[in-house]
């Protein structure tokens, strides 16, 4: 079994907190790539976990956040 564990992404249920220009600046300092990420980009990672070309991973978790799970400030529960 596999999954995705996304990080900060542009949808809906984050929309109030990336409306505000200082909570959204927060969430991106979080972020090493130095940005929020977009749905599609998740669909990406889904596409090919249920693709022909990921047929021999297993047990993985794919995290699609830009780094942030790994940002020293993010794991200190700023995040």
């Amino acid at each position: 079994m596999n999954s995705i564990a996304p990080g900060a992404i542009d949808t809906p249920i984050n929309a109030e907190k990336f409306d505000d220009p200082a909570l959204k600046k927060g969430v991106i300092e979080l972020i090493p790539i130095g940005y929020i990420g977009k749905p599609e980009q998740v669909a990406a990672c889904a596409v090919w976990l249920a693709s022909k070309e990921s047929s021999y991973v297993t047990g993985l978790t794919l995290y699609v956040d830009g780094g942030m799970t790994k940002y020293p400030g993010f794991q200190a529960g700023k995040g």
